[in-house]
C-alpha cells in the first residue's frame, strides 16, 4: 500500500468522527491537534530515513487532514454568523482563495528552485508557515455553541445527521459539490498529461502552471461574475469545455484551460454560502464532514476509472465521459426545474 493510500484510509476512517467531536466540544481544538500532527508529519519527514518513519508521518498527515476538514470551515462560517457579518462570508471566502493561488503561483515558480537546491528547504519552509498557522488559530477566538449532541447516544446522534442530509435541497448541493468537485479535480489534475498529448512543449511547463493560477486569483476574486451565470448555466458551460477540450489536439486548447481556470476557481464562494446556509451551527462540522467523506470516496472509485481510460485511451477520453455526464446532469436539473 503507497504511502498515499495509507493517508487517504485515515482520513476516510476519520472524517466524520472528528467532524462529530469538533461539533461536540471545540472545532478549535481539533484543528489545533491537527496542525499539530501536520507539524510532526513535517518533522518526520525531514529527519528519519527510515522507511517506517514515513508510513507514520502519513498515518499523522491523514489525522492532520481529517481534524482540519470541516471544523475549519465551521469555526470560520459561524464567527461571521455570530457576529452578524453573515452576508460577508462570501467575499471573504473569494479574497482568501485568490490569495491562495496567489501563493501556488509563487510556489510554481520558486519551489522547483528550492527543491533543486535543498529538498530539506521546502520542507523547512513549510513548517515555519505550519507553526505560524497554529499560532494564529490558538489565538482565534472560537464562540462555543451549547451542542444538544452531548446528552445523546451515538446512534442517535447519527440518526440525525442522516435526517439532515436527507433533504432534498441539503442533499442536492452535496450531489452538485459532489459533481463539480470531481470535475475540476479532474481538470486540472490531468491537464499535464492532456498538454503532453496535445504537444505542448513542457519546458514551459512552470510559466504555464504559474499563469493558470493567477488566473485562478482572478477568477476567485472576481467570483460575482461566474455567480451571475447561475448553477445550471455553469453546468452546461463546463461540459462544453470538457467536450471542447476533448475533441482538440492543438495547443489552442490552452486557452480553453485558461478560460477554464477562471470559472473553475469563481464556482465555490456562493456555493459554500448556500450550503451553510442550510446547516444548523450545532451541526455544521459534521454535515461539512459527511460531504467531504463522500467526495473522498468518489474519487476512490473515480480516479481508477480514469485511471483504466487512459491506459486503453488517453485523457481526451476522459474528458469526453464528463462532458456527457455533466450534459446529463444539466438536462436533469432544466427537466426538474420546468416540473416545478
Amino acid at each position: 500500500m503507497s504511502l498515499q493510500a495509507i493517508s487517504s484510509l485515515v482520513v476516510i476512517l476519520l472524517e466524520v468522527p472528528s467532524g462529530v467531536l469538533a461539533d461536540m466540544y471545540s472545532r478549535k481544538n481539533m484543528i489545533l491537534i491537527g496542525m499539530l500532527c501536520s507539524i510532526i508529519d513535517l518533522l518526520l519527514i525531514l529527519v528519519c530515513k527510515q522507511y517506517f518513519w514515513f508510513i507514520v508521518a502519513a498515518l499523522l498527515g491523514g489525522v492532520a487532514e481529517a481534524f482540519i476538514s470541516g471544523s475549519d470551515m465551521a469555526m470560520i462560517y459561524d464567527h461571521f454568523q455570530q457576529n452578524k457579518k453573515e452576508d460577508l462570508f462570501e467575499e471573504y471566502f473569494a479574497s482568501i482563495s485568490s490569495k491562495k493561488f496567489i501563493v501556488f503561483s509563487a510556489s510554481t515558480l520558486i519551489g522547483g528552485s528550492l527543491f533543486g537546491y535543498n529538498p530539506a528547504l521546502v520542507v523547512v519552509i513549510s513548517l515555519v508557515f505550519q507553526v505560524i498557522a497554529m499560532i494564529a488559530i490558538f489565538l482565534f477566538e472560537e464562540h462555543l455553541v451549547k451542542n444538544e449532541l452531548e446528552s445523546i447516544s451515538i446512534k442517535s446522534k447519527f440518526l440525525k445527521h442522516f435526517t439532515i442530509l436527507k433533504q432534498t435541497e441539503l442533499f442536492n448541493i452535496v450531489i452538485l459539490f459532489l459533481i463539480l468537485t470531481l470535475t475540476v479535480s479532474t481538470l486540472n489534475q490531468l491537464s499535464q498529461q492532456y498538454l503532453v498529448e496535445i504537444n505542448f512543449n513542457i519546458k514551459y511547463l512552470g510559466l504555464l502552471f504559474f499563469i493558470f493560477n493567477i488566473v485562478s486569483a482572478i477568477g476567485s476574486r472576481y467570483y460575482i461574475y461566474t455567480k451571475k451565470l447561475g448553477v445550471t448555466k455553469i453546468i452546461l458551460l463546463f461540459s462544453i469545455i470538457m467536450f471542447s477540450l476533448s475533441q482538440i489536439y492543438s495547443v489552442g486548447a490552452i486557452a480553453i484551460l485558461i478560460v477554464a481556470r477562471f470559472f473553475t476557481s469563481g464556482i465555490w464562494p456562493s456555493i459554500n454560502v448556500e450550503f451553510n446556509k442550510l446547516i444548523d451551527s450545532e451541526d455544521r462540522a459534521s454535515i461539512i464532514s459527511y460531504k467531504n467523506l463522500l467526495i473522498s470516496i468518489s474519487f476512490i472509485i473515480a480516479d481508477p476509472i480514469n485511471g483504466i481510460i487512459i491506459d486503453f485511451k488517453n485523457v481526451h477520453y476522459v474528458y469526453f465521459v464528463f462532458a456527457v455526464i455533466l450534459l446529463i446532469y444539466f438536462m436533469k436539473r432544466i427537466i426538474k426545474k420546468n416540473q416545478v
